[in-house]
């Protein structure tokens, strides 16, 4: 029998403490992977919460993870019963949703435990705070899918330091616990001990800056039990000398020149396995987005790419590989580099007519 405590069986929960908002991601059996449905009921709760009603909104998960993405498979089965309409609409509302996050007329500040991935990791950029346990992971997987990582990312991960974001999004390694924090992807790192003290310190505050100054106080308190393989200093040594404007082999063979260093080999050897069309399109979406001035126009961007990705081979072989074998072996269509041409990867881009129209747009 459920415990007294025990939250609903509701996907997405939204509850009220005092000033502050509270939606939470409830769907533990999918590692709280979003469906069409999860984000339309996000969506109605976080407009529920209006500046007469609520002073924040905190966004978290009932169990780890925070959000490992969107749910693939059911694009991967949408896409074999030929449901394309299932599949524009579903990647439309997630981007809605991302869009309601980063533009909401009250902080949404993101508290996140466990992994955010993909689609998740973008729910949390987006939220206008977040905030990072030592059990935290962010990384975009999607191009172990056999597609770029997408979600309006683009512009942060182009912009970060030392082309760090190329490197996350290429190879599809994770960042961890105060690593997401130092790199300039969450605002505040606080112990996860400590996040009971955020709900009961915030739900009572009015202004963002308190709930800032909160937050900056727990971290403060909070110790360092980040792990990771490679210092973040390693990593931005990678791509330090990469020029945004070069190409994936550019990158390959400055790793290469690299071969005394174990990052460099295992960033090298991780590319190498990714689909060559997904990588071309990738570093040609950042570069893209680099020039773009709003997530509105990112988001228009992203969703003209990802859309014909999905139609793709690479996809369901990605997904197949990911869910379905062990060891991950996916087996690419090109599989080399030199068989992806310019006009293909182009394609991806071209004016489609089904565009998105962001929600201040309709």
């Amino acid at each position: 029998m459920a415990g007294a405590n025990a939250l609903p069986t509701f996907k997405v929960i939204s509850k009220k403490l005092e000033k502050t908002g509270e939606i939470i991601l409830n769907r533990a059996y999918k590692r709280n992977s979003l469906s069409l449905v999860m984000s339309q009921h996000f969506i109605r709760q976080l407009r529920e919460f209006t500046p007469e009603k609520t002073s924040s909104v905190l966004i978290k998960s009932s169990t780890s993870p925070f959000c490992a993405g969107t749910d693939v498979k059911a694009f991967l089965y949408a896409m074999n019963e030929g449901k394309d309409d299932y599949v524009r609409l579903s990647t439309k509302t997630n981007y809605d949703l991302l869009w309601h996050l980063a533009n909401h007329p009250v902080p949404t500040v993101a508290l996140v435990d466990g992994e955010a991935l993909g689609t998740g990791a973008a729910l949390m950029s987006h939220s206008q705070i977040s905030v990072v346990t030592e059990r935290a992971r962010f990384g975009f997987p999607d191009i172990t899918l056999g597609i770029a990582p997408h979600d309006g990312m683009g512009r942060k991960l182009a912009d970060m330091q030392d082309n760090l974001g190329v490197l996350l999004a290429l190879t599809g390694r994770l960042l961890r616990g105060r690593h997401i924090k130092k790199a300039g992807l969450a605002n505040f790192y606080v112990s996860s001990h400590l996040l009971a003290k955020i709900e009961g310190s915030v739900k009572a505050e009015t202004s963002e800056e308190k709930i800032k100054e909160i937050l900056l106080d727990l971290q403060k308190q909070s110790t360092d039990d980040t792990q990771e393989t490679f210092e973040l200093d390693t990593l931005r040594s990678l791509g330090r000398d990469f020029k945004l404007d070069g190409s994936i082999e550019d990158l390959m063979d400055l790793l290469l020149e690299k071969k005394d260093s174990p990052a460099a080999k295992q960033n090298l050897g991780m590319i190498k396995r990714r689909s060559p069309t997904a990588l071309k399109v990738t570093l040609e979406s950042l570069k893209r987005a680099a020039g773009l001035e709003t997530l509105d126009d990112v988001l228009k961007l992203n969703f003209r790419m990802a859309i014909r990705a999905y139609h793709r081979p690479d996809f369901a072989e990605g997904v197949h590989a990911r869910l379905f074998k062990e060891p991950y072996d996916a087996v690419w269509k090109p599989d080399s580099l030199k068989d992806v041409s310019e006009d293909s990867v182009a394609a991806f881009f071209e004016e489609s007519p089904h565009e998105y129209s962001s929600p201040a747009e309709e």
